[in-house]
C-alpha cells in the first residue's frame, strides 16, 4: 500500500479523488493548502504527492520543491488552466481540471512504479 499526499483547496475534487485512491488500496493523506502539506511532510513519509497548482499562499510548483529539501517522491500536478506556467518536466504527470479519473489512476500507478524501480 502506497501513501499518497493529496493537496487541493477544492472541497469537491479533493474528497472525490481521495476516495477513488483509497478504493484502489492507497493510504491517502489530505491537505487543503501547501502549508498543511508541508506540515504533513515534516511528520510523515509519503510515496507520492498529487497537488493542485493554484493553492493559497503557495502553489503546487512551490510545494514540489519540498523534494529539494530531502523529500524524494514523484509529484503529479493538477492545473486549472493551460496558461499556468510551470516546469512540466519536474512532474511525473500534469493534468488539467476537470479530471479524468482513469488517466489519474494510470499516472499514479506509473509514477509509483517508476519511482520504485529507480530507488
Amino acid at each position: 500500500m502506497s501513501t499518497i499526499l493529496l493537496v487541493d483547496s477544492d472541497y469537491i475534487v479533493r474528497p472525490v479523488l481521495a476516495r477513488m485512491l483509497a478504493d484502489e488500496g492507497h493510504h491517502v493523506l489530505e491537505a487543503k493548502s501547501a502549508e498543511q502539506a508541508l506540515e504533513v511532510l515534516a511528520e510523515v513519509s509519503v510515496d507520492l504527492i498529487i497537488t493542485a497548482f493554484g493553492l493559497s499562499r503557495a502553489n503546487g510548483d512551490q510545494l514540489s520543491s519540498a523534494r529539494a529539501t530531502g523529500h524524494k517522491m514523484p509529484v503529479i500536478l493538477m492545473k486549472d488552466y493551460p496558461g499556468d506556467v510551470v516546469d512540466e518536466g519536474a512532474y511525473s504527470a500534469v493534468f488539467f481540471k476537470p479530471l479524468v479519473f482513469v488517466r489519474i489512476h494510470m499516472a499514479v500507478e506509473r509514477a509509483l512504479s517508476q519511482f520504485a524501480e529507480a530507488g
